[in-house]
């Protein structure tokens, strides 16, 4: 390494107001002081040198020790005094000295400076967008967020409402605050008090009261009294809150608004008569959300199974709490859509999907195919049916045989092929025959596989998709 001889004089300021630029071995010196491992003595020797843009790479360097990079502030060249107030390395002492200067055009630099706290990054952000930003760092003192709660900027006082870092009293402040935007921030933060809660709950805003049902920290009696709320949004959210006491539910189930009876037919902890109530609605849309509850007793569902509207019984059919009697009552209903329903059903029993695979409609049988709980010799059975849907279903099961999968590899349809060669289950050497299809969408189902050999495109070469072949539709987009 190229060194010049050590500087004997006591301070590292270069107050030459000559710049010699064009001596022979600058560009080596420069290049000596941009590696980062060049030794502190050497930099803090050529701090001193005649050339600027060598002391510009000693004030970069971050290895440069910090009395170097203060003695640099003395530069008489201002680009030395920038690259060294963005520097890592300075002592956060000078930058807020800096700060405090009234030198704009060096306080700049501060905010390019990795290490600059965010007070102080906040202090110098005349853009609010800027202090917004600031404002959503999770780094940022509960101090500096306090600070901002009487920004000028609504947005910044949103984001300081989220963060979870600002203070309880900084959020009761913020509760008050004039902008609508800014009091529902408050109701997002996790660590909303209680008490400022309930401020919120007696809001002006709608929405702002209907957010406080949402909070973790609701009290009940908040709810109790937002059940009566004169908006029916917030009385809606109330009704979909499990944390709302069962006789609020029961109160709500009569309410005028039957979005807000749906919501208390969705709600697993509405009480059991309530839900009977609800049942003899004479809207769809109640009966179907009671269909749909898992807390509903089996004579209701037994009732709502024989509905004269097929989307309720089709609710009865998804339910997880349906008995089995219902299931062979629901397996001979004339509508597809509810038997297909009861494919997806974690409750249906194998005699079920057996029964169920030889039904008419192919929708239903592709249920049964992408049920990974259906026997292996049903899945087998399916893997010759006549519709791709059902096929390509057994070919993306991760319970389908391997027979099954090596068979269905080699389907003229290439939805089908595509379904085996995105299953984890698929054999490597089915994979690597995929591999090579002349599909470009089947290649690629193999290629993102997460089964698929980390080698295999090294041992099979992969073709290429063309720009004919993206913009060629898949089966499904033609059907």
């Amino acid at each position: 390494m190229a060194r010049r001889p050590v500087d004997e004089r006591s301070s590292v300021v270069h107050n030459t107001s000559i710049e010699i630029v064009d001596d022979d071995e600058w560009r080596v010196r420069r290049d000596d002081v941009s590696d980062e491992a060049t030794p502190p003595d050497v930099l803090t020797d050529l701090a001193n040198d005649t050339n600027i843009i060598v002391r510009q790479a000693v004030a970069q360097n971050k290895n440069t020790p910090p009395n170097v990079l203060v003695a640099l502030m003395q530069d008489t060249n201002p680009y030395v005094r920038h690259f060294v107030v963005a520097n890592p390395s300075m002592p956060l002492k000078v930058l807020y000295e800096v700060a405090e200067s009234g030198d704009e055009d060096l306080s700049e630099w501060i905010k390019v400076n990795p290490a600059a706290p965010p007070d102080l990054l906040v202090k110098l952000a005349k853009d609010h967008f800027v202090r917004s930003t600031l404002a959503a760092r999770p780094d940022i003192s509960p101090q500096v967020l306090a600070s901002l709660v009487k920004d000028d900027s609504s947005t910044v006082r949103w984001t300081v409402a989220q963060n979870e870092n600002t203070p309880p009293e900084a959020l009761e402040q913020l509760a008050y605050d004039k902008e609508w935007e800014v009091r529902s921030g408050v109701t997002d933060n996790p660590n909303t008090p209680a008490r400022v809660l309930s401020v919120l709950a007696l809001d002006v805003n709608e929405r702002v009261r209907g957010k406080v049902v949402y909070h973790r920290f609701v009290p009940p009696e908040v709810l109790v009294k937002l059940a009566t709320d004169e908006d029916w949004s917030v009385r809606l959210a109330v009704a979909s809150n499990s944390a709302t006491p069962p006789n609020v539910l029961t109160d709500l189930a009569k309410d005028s608004n039957y979005e807000v009876c749906c919501g208390v037919a969705k709600n697993e902890n509405t009480p059991v008569r309530a839900l009977g109530a609800l049942s003899r609605s004479g809207s769809v849309n109640i009966r179907f959300s009671v269909g749909k509850n898992p807390s509903v007793t089996p004579k209701v569902l037994t009732r709502l199974a024989t509905d004269e509207d097929a989307d309720v019984r089709r609710a009865v059919a998804g339910n997880p709490s349906i008995p089995s009697n219902l299931l062979t009552v629901l397996v001979k209903d004339e509508k597809w859509e509810v038997r297909e329903m009861l494919t997806e059903n974690p409750s249906v029993s194998i005699d079920i999907l057996k029964k169920l695979a030889t039904d008419e409609s192919f929708w239903v049988r592709s249920g049964v195919a992408r049920n990974v709980s259906a026997p292996p010799s049903v899945l087998a059975q399916l893997a010759h049916d006549k519709s791709w849907q059902v096929r390509w279903g057994v070919g993306g099961n991760e319970s389908a045989p391997i027979n099954a999968l090596e068979s269905l590899a080699r389907d003229t349809d290439e939805q089908v092929r595509r379904g085996v060669a995105s299953n984890p289950n698929t054999p490597p050497e089915v994979l690597r025959k995929l591999a090579k299809d002349e599909s470009w969408r089947v290649r690629e189902a193999t290629r993102v596989n997460l089964h698929t050999p980390t080698n295999l495109d090294q041992e099979v070469d992969m073709p290429t998709v063309s720009a004919t072949e993206l913009a060629q539709p898949s089966t499904m987009e033609i059907e």
